[in-house]
């Protein structure tokens, strides 16, 4: 894979997601030919902040005859090297500098010699550019010129419209699911009023007065009291029955036979 310059300060961007991070770095006003960094980075810490000077070499030739490199060390606490696999060797590492490898397929850095913190002051001219050419200053926005606010306003309006489509569907479907279940319960209580009505005019049919509070015990109490007169009622009618039927049979047999 042909590694580019380009790659390397993609991982960089990843690598200080968090932070202040600029690639093409001016060290001050172009008048007079400042010194451009490849990419500088600032930690966002007031206690332990820390600038980080970086240096990229995609081509071993460019390593060996780079002799401007020292001019950049005022302008961060650490520098860095930054290459492809084996570009540079971590023995060929200047003293007081370190080195970072990407992974051969550019997905990941890899320190291989830690730079040391050098205590300075970083120039004020450095963050004054930064300031000035490098960052925008808005309610909500951060962008480098014009182009990049306007994308950065369109993509935050078309994630609010997705996010209020998302939620209309979510309130629709919700509102759905609520309505099932109100229907669902006025079935069942329905059903429930239908069992009611017939409860009603069943302890009507055994002379139950409903119309205040009775207990179940009290229905079947009454249900039993009702069936059982209701048989014995029957029984008597039955008695009566064979009584006469008793009568009429010996009238017969004590009647003289007729000639």
């Amino acid at each position: 894979m042909n590694i580019t310059a380009k790659d390397i300060v993609d991982l960089l961007a990843i690598k200080h997601g968090r932070d202040v991070f600029v690639p093409e770095c001016k060290t001050g006003p172009s008048v007079g030919g400042v010194p451009r960094l490849d990419a500088w980075a600032m930690n966002r810490s007031w206690a332990q902040h820390a600038a980080t000077v970086y240096e990229i070499k995609v081509h071993r030739s460019d390593f060996l005859a780079d002799k401007k490199w020292p001019n950049y060390l005022d302008y961060g606490h650490y520098f860095y090297w930054v290459c492809p696999p084996k570009v540079i060797a971590p023995r060929e590492v200047p003293e007081g500098t370190g080195l970072l490898w990407t992974s051969v397929n550019a997905k990941r850095l890899y320190t291989k010699v830690k730079a040391p913190r050098r205590e300075l002051e970083v120039p004020n001219e450095l963050f004054v550019y930064v300031m000035m050419w490098r960052a925008r200053i808005t309610r909500e926005y951060q962008a480098e010129d014009a182009a990049d606010y306007w994308k950065q306003w369109l993509a935050t309006k078309r994630e609010n419209r997705e996010l209020g489509h998302r939620v209309s569907r979510s309130m629709a479907k919700l509102v759905r699911e609520r309505i099932d279940e109100v229907d669902t319960k006025n079935q069942w209580l329905a059903k429930q009023n239908e069992r009611l009505a017939e409860a009603k005019k069943l302890c009507a049919e055994l002379g139950v007065d409903i119309s205040w509070t009775i207990s179940a015990d009290a229905i079947r109490r009454a249900q039993r009291e009702k069936l059982g007169g209701d048989v014995l009622h029957q029984l008597r009618e039955a008695k009566r029955v064979l009584e006469r039927a008793e009568k009429e049979i010996a009238a017969e047999v004590a009647a003289p036979p007729t000639s």
